[in-house]
Order: structure tokens, then C-alpha cells, then sequence
């Protein structure tokens, strides 16, 4: 086992792996990250967004008050998902412009 993870340890720290760390993945890590929680919102936004219509235009045989109970919870759904997408979306926007940590001692 010692000598497996040496030899891991000898090719991670290789100067062209490191290098295409620091140029390529790094770099792209901290800009798409943020991303990803919104982008998963929106899909659960579109879904219920999906699931609301199917109720509300689904089976001509329902009544009003059944395509009513199924498609409010959907639309609860979707509000709900839209408001953190949007909220999520600030924030990652926000992460996504700063690159520096502010300095408390430097005066604005």
C-alpha cells in the first residue's frame, strides 16, 4: 500500500498536472460551481410547471374542483422553486464576480 500511494502521490504532484490545475480546472471550478443549485431549481421548476398544466389540461372526464386540488399544490410547487432559483442565481452571480476577498483595513 505505501508504495501505491507514493507512486499516486508522485503523479498528482507532476509539474504538467499541476499546472493543468491551476490553468484549466481551477479556474473553470470556481466559475461553473455556483451554477449548479440554480440550474437544479430551474428544473424543478419546469417540472412543476409540467406537472400544473398536465392537471390543468389532463383528462376532459375531471372536474374543476380535482384539476383545481392537483394543479395548486404544482403551482405552490413552481413559485416556490422559481423564487429560490432567482434567489440562488443572485447569489451565484455575486460569487461569480468577486475574486478577492475585501480588505477590512483598506479605506474606501
Amino acid at each position: 500500500w505505501p508504495k501505491v500511494l507514493s507512486a499516486i502521490h508522485a503523479v498528482l504532484q507532476h509539474p504538467f498536472l499541476v499546472g493543468f490545475y491551476r490553468l484549466i480546472v481551477a479556474p473553470l471550478w470556481k466559475r461553473l460551481t455556483p451554477w449548479f443549485l440554480p440550474l437544479a431549481m430551474m428544473a424543478v421548476a419546469g417540472s412543476c410547471m409540467l406537472t400544473m398544466l398536465e392537471a390543468m389540461w389532463g383528462h376532459a372526464q375531471t372536474k374543476a374542483a380535482e384539476k383545481i386540488a392537483h394543479a395548486l399544490p404544482a403551482l405552490f410547487g413552481a413559485t416556490t422553486a422559481t423564487m429560490s432559483c432567482l434567489i440562488l442565481a443572485l447569489h451565484a452571480g455575486i460569487r461569480t464576480c468577486c475574486h478577492e476577498q475585501p480588505d477590512p483595513l483598506r479605506c474606501r
